[in-house]
């Protein structure tokens, strides 16, 4: 057949999987299917997922790429995952960079994983020019696996995997192949994440490693599929069915003529933040924000919002000098810098000793628990990496606990920690104290991945499920704290959904990270500094998550969000004649809520004071007066008045209702 016979009669396929029987199907996708989020949602509404629990073998896993996959635009490479979150408890999506740009060569653009295997499986995945999709089921022990945990070729945790499927598999792969993997953080937690890095001659890429962190994907795909790990790669080629934007002369000859201008210098200009930044001669996640967030980084488990600002000011200060000056040195000037795994010429993967570097990640590990020098943070980021869970939720949670044993409604001894935290900034020591705490939190991680102790054994479940129990296990404690709280909630943070669903937000302080939104705890939100009215709050969430949708949907990294997401539309209508705007990504936006509603799932009021107290303080930290001194008057009925303006306005931007049982008569 001819490449015009080929790209004329080209069908985009899907693959099944069942690690239970060990079965395949290939099937032809419909073409009403843009992107993996539409796919995930179909699967979801086909499977009837809403119906089960989170670990059901019919709580179907679902991942793909996008239509941009396989070009020479940059950015275009990341696999997006779909599935019912064990934390959130509704619909969720996680994206892993780079993952596409080898997954393209398996031949198909979407994954299901359904049924269950009785004892943990590898599955094995090679498309074959020819057409066809080899498939393997390897099982292994848990013992087995465990034991690869441990210790394997000088590795530990999902390196040791990494490095157990790289000996086993890779003879069957020319080089052209790549891990996915869970932890031991997925075996029994509801927090675990998919780890995979880049390989280069059978070893991983120092710096190159990505997560699906968000969510729990890793314990969906363990805990709900039996699936400890994949590889995969092969001989395909991508099809483009209209302009072929493989070519590395149609894609300039597209987006030259779209920006008038050479597309490099373009994207260059609108990823300077995640490349470097001559301004402060820094760059990624990291550089960026650890400089410019200035007094707003929060700290301590979120007590920075009682803080005076001069106090935040000075604090800031230090960490420029303790941990952003660090990272500059041992990164940005020898130009530690490398990609997802895909060709980039933004190199946002920033690395120091041996560690990739992000803002997150070393936020939730750092200042927001107790450590404020980055060679310290290193040491819990790398643990909590090894063991696969979310960073980003991990640390949430640890600053939570070490607050709660500072505060005595806990005990080091019930952790099975090894000394007691330091978690007051008054006569805090830079060095000693960060090292302490640093410890604690990667000694946590371990004790939370084995169950060490029954108390670590509740947090597994993570922190809004884990202060009910402890409500019920401590009430003498919580009852005679000093605080006046009656619940362990109350110095937890969280994004409340459902009965007893949540989320850890991102790392800023932003009411548009806490409000009633489809997903949370990703950037299908408003998460700008400023106190906003809860309409207009409303309108600018509801907007930024049909924004940040032209990237989910089509692959497309975040970090290229700027430059690429105005041209998506016609980059699809050349090279699949997709016609697509914004409707299309509103739609995805309702069937999320429709599924949660199938599910029981509907948004929940902020059942923390110390949740209440962030928003509350914003106000008045960012000005708007007007709230602030409603809040000062009647902080619980403002909060909900403000919490249930916003879902009202939100529905009527979506046009569809979560059904809620308003409390405050709306307009």
């Amino acid at each position: 057949m001819s490449v015009s016979e080929e790209k004329k009669n080209y069908k985009v396929r899907s693959l099944s999987l069942n690690p239970c029987d060990k079965t395949k199907t290939v099937s032809f996708v419909d073409k009403d299917i843009v992107g993996p989020v539409d796919w995930g949602l179909k699967n979801h509404f086909d499977y009837r997922s809403y119906e089960y629990s989170e670990y059901s073998k019919n709580n179907v896993l679902c991942f793909g790429l996008g239509k941009l996959a396989g070009s020479k635009l940059p950015g275009t490479q990341r696999l997006i995952f779909s599935f019912r979150s064990p934390l959130w408890k509704g619909f969720f999506v996680s994206a892993l960079g780079g993952a596409a740009h080898v997954f393209k060569r398996v031949g198909v653009d979407y994954v299901t994983i359904e049924g269950r295997s009785e004892k943990p499986s590898i599955i094995v995945l090679k498309g074959r020019k020819e057409g066809y999709v080899d498939v393997e089921f390897h099982e292994i022990t848990e013992n087995k696996l465990l034991n690869v945990y441990k210790g394997y070729n000088g590795k530990e945790g999902v390196y040791a995997l990494s490095e157990y499927l790289i000996s086993n598999f890779s003879s069957k792969y020319n080089n052209d192949y790549r891990c996915m993997v869970v932890g031991p953080g997925s075996l029994y937690s509801n927090m675990g994440a998919t780890f995979s890095a880049t390989l280069k001659n059978n070893e991983m890429v120092v710096g190159s490693e990505e997560w699906a962190g968000r969510g729990g994907s890793g314990s969906v795909l363990y805990q709900g599929h039996g699936v400890a790990g994949i590889v995969f790669g092969g001989e395909m080629e991508r099809i483009f069915p209209g302009v072929d934007l493989s070519d590395l002369d149609n894609v300039k000859d597209i987006l030259d003529t779209y920006y008038n201008e050479s597309y490099i210098k373009v994207i260059k200009k609108r990823t300077t933040k995640y490349r470097y930044n001559p301004k402060i001669e820094s760059g990624g996640t990291f550089g960026s924000n650890i400089h410019c967030l200035g007094e707003f980084i929060p700290l301590m488990n979120w007590k920075m919002i009682y803080m005076p600002r001069d106090e935040r000011i000075n604090i800031h200060e230090k960490l420029l000098d303790k941990y952003w000056k660090p990272f500059n040195k041992e990164s940005m000037e020898p130009r530690n810098w490398t990609t997802c795994g895909e060709p980039c010429p933004v190199v946002c993967k920033k690395h120091r000793k041996g560690q990739h570097v992000d803002y997150e990640p070393y936020e939730a590990d750092g200042p927001l628990a107790g450590s404020y020098e980055i060679h310290k943070t290193d040491v819990s980021v790398k643990k909590i990496d090894t063991i696969g869970i979310d960073a980003i939720e991990f640390g949430n949670l640890s600053a939570w606990i070490l607050e709660l044993i500072s505060e005595r409604l806990l005990s080091s001894k019930e952790l099975g920690l090894s000394a007691n935290p330091r978690f007051d900034m008054k006569n805090f020591d830079y060095e000693k104290d960060s090292e302490i705490n640093a410890n604690l939190v990667a000694e946590l991680a371990d004790n939370v991945a084995y169950g060490k102790t029954e108390v670590c054994k509740v947090l597994r479940q993570g922190i809004r499920k884990s202060a009910s129990k402890f409500d019920e296990m401590f009430k003498e404690r919580i009852k005679n704290h000093s605080s006046g709280y009656n619940s362990y909630k109350d110095f937890a943070v969280y994004v409340p959904f459902g009965e007893d669903g949540c989320i850890a937000p991102t790392m800023y302080w932003a009411v548009g990270n806490f409000v009633p939104v489809p997903i949370q705890g990703k950037y299908l939100t408003y998460y700008q500094f400023g106190f906003f009215d809860p309409e207009t709050l409303a309108e600018e969430c509801f907007k930024k998550a049909v924004y940040e949708l032209y990237s989910e949907n089509t692959g497309m990294c975040r970090f290229h969000r700027n430059w690429a997401t105005e041209v998506i539309p016609l980059l699809l209508k050349k090279a699949w004649d997709i016609d697509i705007d914004k409707s299309h990504n509103e739609e995805i936006i309702k069937k999320m809520v429709e599924y949660d509603k199938k599910a029981g799932i509907k948004p929940s009021f902020w059942d923390s004071h110390r949740v209440l107290d962030i928003v509350a303080y914003g106000a008045k930290e960012f000005g708007n007066m007007k709230w602030w001194n409603e809040f000062e008057n009647d902080k619980i009925n403002t909060a909900r008045k403000y919490w249930e303006m916003f879902l009202k306005s939100y529905e009527d931007k979506l046009g569809i209702s979560w059904d809620y049982d308003y409390q405050i008569k709306q307009k």
